[in-house]
């Protein structure tokens, strides 16, 4: 699959091929969409679904956070526009 749009980094299908990712700077929106059309346009039905990378990494402490605190955090960053 050869995808070209301003803000895609690069696109990678599943070994099974039941999933792809694209990797984006901006307008996933519009990459989503223009994704989506292709499978469309080949008689498959598909959904798109929106993630984001943790830039900040694992952090190391004495004490153990409660699960739901770090629930909690990893929700807000989710929630944060981009």
């Amino acid at each position: 699959m050869r995808i070209r749009r301003d803000g895609v980094l690069g696109v990678a299908i599943s070994g099974s091929g039941s999933s792809v990712i694209a990797f984006v700077t901006h307008d996933e929106t519009a990459v989503a969409r223009h994704l989506q059309n292709i499978f469309y346009e080949e008689g498959m039905q598909s959904e798109a679904l929106f993630t984001s990378a943790d830039n900040n990494g694992a952090g190391v402490t004495r004490e153990p956070a409660p699960l739901m605190e770090r629930l909690g955090g990893v929700l807000q960053k989710l929630e944060k526009p981009q």
